[in-house]
């Protein structure tokens, strides 16, 4: 009763209430990983990232089998580019469970990418533009393109994600900064 009191606190945006909601799933049930995980979630929400990762590390050490947990831990260590050999560990996990997950691919693919693996990022990341059309999908992609030198393609990526949320300042940014070089490496 509590988890989903929570949650519609946090579809409301009440996240004091939700918090306080998810604490009290987790009081009467200790041992349930879903308290933890949404905890974790709404923490990471509200730019709380050490109890983010406190909250996240207990669900997925209570629920070995919460894909979401999994992943969202993973990709918040990806994220920050810490321990990222854990961070590709429990994604990988979240994969076996969901294998067509186009969320836990782009997350791999992230890990990879911090990594400086960016041959293996890219076959990650494009698997998950083909499964998930969704705006950091394709923000991580061009990245990828970017950096390998694809600027055309970078910039045909980076507008699809532009024209699916035409309010994304580091989508704009990143258009802008392509633009740029392009001037540069014209007048040089």
């Amino acid at each position: 009763m509590h988890l989903i009191l929570g949650l519609a606190y946090a579809q409301n945006k009440e996240q004091q209430k939700a918090a306080a909601s998810y604490e009290k799933t987790i009081e009467a049930n200790p041992e349930n990983g879903l308290g933890y995980f949404y905890l974790g979630a709404l923490y990471e929400q509200s730019g709380k990232r050490a109890q983010a990762y406190e909250a996240l590390r207990k669900s997925v050490e209570l629920d070995q089998e919460n894909s979401d947990a999994l992943n969202y831990l993973g990709y918040m260590y990806a994220v920050d580019g810490n321990n990222l050999e854990e961070a590709g560990e429990l994604i990988k996990r979240a994969l076996e469970i969901e294998p067509n997950n186009g969320a836990y691919a782009d997350s791999l693919g992230w890990v990879y990418f911090k990594k400086g693996l960016i041959d293996e990022a890219l076959v990650q990341i494009e698997k998950a533009s083909e499964i998930l059309e969704d705006v950091e999908v394709l923000e991580h992609l061009g990245d990828i393109y970017r950096v390998k030198g694809l600027k055309e393609k970078a910039d045909q990526v980076y507008s699809r994600a532009l024209e699916l949320d035409p309010k994304s300042e580091s989508v704009k940014k990143k258009i802008d900064n392509l633009k740029n070089e392009e001037v540069k490496n014209v007048t040089d």
